[in-house]
């Protein structure tokens, strides 16, 4: 793969574009306005900048760590220097932050309070063992600026999803960090290295019982869809609960992958529901 395709991670980037599409289409829905196609194009367009930025500038303050962990990712395998990536990464945010001014005003602040803490994250993560709560406010943030966007008034649903949205990705973010323990305990803090991989599995495990318990939350504005699609992701969510309390360092590596796989069907469950 090309290394400059590779440092965005174009399949997170596309699932945060979905998931702003979709929270906007449901925000016109819920308030019967019409579409207006060039505000959800840029927002599309800030997302996937934003994001692919907040990508490369983590894998800038990262490349300590990924000489151990993932030495054949663009900068520690030296395929992007280090100053690219981050020129590259600036770039995107300038051009984002930019694009913003075509926005609403409560559109465009979101999108500079996103910026600032993409970048903050990325820069005091490895100090801090609470880094998952950021990323799991980005992902729910998105529900909220698709929703900004279409110039709602009221959160309900979008609400509720963008809470969805924060604990399983805080949890998804914890199993990586039990994943990435034997690196990570030289040189960043994460729950799992603060505390010890048996307490941070646990504490994942609690969020994604709390988010199956939240998600019939959403139903009473969705079609059935939504709950025979979100059965299947609470499924694959249960199951990576009870890995990760028994035996968290062995498991973490699959579990993560299965976390991912029920947040994209929980994705498309959101969808399906309201289509």
């Amino acid at each position: 793969m090309n290394p400059y395709i590779d440092i965005i991670r174009p399949l997170n980037c596309l699932m945060i574009v979905f998931t702003v599409l979709l929270s906007a289409y449901i925000g016109y829905a819920s308030t019967g306005m019409t579409i207006i196609y060039l505000d959800v194009i840029i927002a599309i367009i800030i997302t996937f900048l934003i994001f692919s930025g907040g990508n490369v500038i983590n894998d800038y303050f990262d490349v300590e760590v990924d000489k151990i962990n993932r030495p054949n990712r663009p900068i520690p395998s030296g395929k992007i220097s280090e100053k690219t990536a981050y020129n590259l990464a600036i770039a995107f945010f300038l051009i984002a932050g930019g694009l913003s001014t075509l926005l609403n005003p409560y559109a465009m602040i979101i999108v500079w309070v996103n910026i600032f803490f993409v970048y903050l994250y990325s820069k005091i993560k490895e100090k801090t063992p609470y880094g998952s709560l950021f990323v799991g406010y980005f992902v729910g943030s998105a529900f909220l600026f698709g929703g900004v966007v279409a110039n709602i008034t009221s959160l309900n649903v979008l609400g509720i999803l963008a809470i969805l949205a924060f604990l399983s990705n805080v949890a998804r973010e914890i199993t990586k960090d039990i994943e990435d323990v034997d690196g990570d305990k030289y040189k960043k803090t994460t729950l799992a290295t603060y505390y010890d991989d048996r307490t941070a599995g646990t504490i994942s495990a609690v969020l994604l019982f709390v988010t199956i318990l939240i998600s019939v939350l959403p139903a009473p504005y969705m079609n059935e869809y939504y709950l025979y699609l979100i059965a299947v992701a609470d499924m694959l969510f249960a199951y990576s609960a009870y890995r990760m309390i028994n035996n968290p360092k062995e498991h973490a590596s699959e579990m993560q992958k299965f976390e991912k796989i029920g947040m994209i069907v929980a994705l498309i469950a959101f969808f399906a529901g309201i289509i």
